[in-house]
């Protein structure tokens, strides 16, 4: 799960991965 990992609460990691509205339950 490094994806986990890669953003605990950083929106920055939307640079390298663009996150869609979808993913973002996924993140929660």
């Amino acid at each position: 799960m490094v994806e986990v990992q890669a953003r605990p609460d950083n929106p920055e990691p939307t640079a390298e991965k663009p996150i869609s509205p979808t993913h973002l339950p996924e993140r929660d």
